[in-house]
């Protein structure tokens, strides 16, 4: 009899767990997935150790009906799942029950659902990159210039800015400094950043880009020691020098493009006068733990 009454103890602590969306142990036979609720009443499933290539797509599939049908009853709105890339074989299993994939990255494809009434409010997809140029100009008045041995420019036989795309949890200015050192050698302390080009692509810009928008920083940096050598990198960089700023505006591209024009013109003012840049500032966010950087207009 105690037995009895143990197991129906037991039996009555877990739906009262099923209850609150937490689950039967990860892999257990017809359980609901293990996930949290998060800040907006939608389910992020937390169940990674029971995707792997191993993983039955049948058992996926009857787990993850009985997870969409709980979380439904608990009145949640959308659900989130990650899904390994040795579990892409789930992909299609996660389709016919109503996901949609989100992004994807090196190691994982992120999917997501609405499973409450009335239309979707999920995020979608993020649609910017984020590029940076550095524009160095020496006392002389020269800017640091680099040709490409690839890309877009390369064809063109182009002198331009050092830059590249920023980093994962890489700031605007740090990305600068960094791409600038990595193709010229020349190490360099953020000033001040002088303009910002928003792309909007289209096809023509090729499958990658298609639909996504570019926003491309240009940062005014100084040079920190005026005798370093110049070290291009020899993977992406034909050749490297310090060109006088009115042979550079002078090229073909740049006259027949104004909006490039602009923003050379614009970092050669900021260089000159940093206070008609915006400065970069770190400051603690108060309501939690940790900084923020800004990029600020002068006070």
């Amino acid at each position: 009899a105690l037995r009895l009454v143990a197991r129906a103890h037991a039996s009555g602590i877990f739906s009262a767990l099923q209850m609150r969306g937490l689950s039967q142990p990860s892999g257990s036979p017809g359980a609901v997935l293990a996930a949290r609720v998060d800040r907006y009443n939608g389910v992020e499933v937390t169940d990674e150790a029971s995707f792997s290539h191993a993983t039955c797509s049948d058992d996926f599939a009857a787990r993850l009906r009985l997870s969409l049908e709980q979380w439904r009853g608990e009145g949640r709105k959308g659900v989130w799942l990650k899904l390994p890339t040795e579990a892409a074989h789930l992909v299609p299993v996660a389709v016919k029950a109503g996901f949609r994939p989100h992004h994807a990255d090196q190691g994982f494809i992120m999917m997501n659902t609405w499973i409450a009434p009335g239309e979707s409010r999920l995020p979608p997809t993020t649609v910017h990159y984020v590029g940076v140029a550095g524009f160095v100009m020496d006392a002389q008045q020269r800017v640091l210039a680099v040709r490409e041995k690839t890309g877009p420019a390369a064809g063109l036989q182009l002198w331009k800015m050092p830059g590249g795309l920023v980093d994962r949890s890489e700031n605007i200015s740090q990305a600068a400094v960094r791409e600038v050192r990595e193709e010229t050698g020349i190490d360099t302390a953020f000033v001040a950043l002088a303009s910002i080009q928003e792309v909007h692509h289209t096809s023509a810009s090729g499958l990658v880009r298609n639909g996504l928008t570019d926003l491309y920083c240009v940062c005014v940096l100084r040079q920190l020691d005026p005798q370093q050598p110049i070290a291009p990198c020899a993977d992406e960089i034909e050749e490297c020098a310090w060109l006088p700023l009115d042979e550079m505006v002078q090229q073909p591209f740049y006259q027949a493009s104004p909006v490039f024009l602009r923003m050379l013109e614009v970092a050669a003012k900021v260089a000159a006068s940093p206070e008609r840049g915006l400065r970069q500032a770190a400051l603690a966010y108060g309501f939690r733990r940790g900084v923020s950087s800004i990029l600020h207009a002068h006070l």
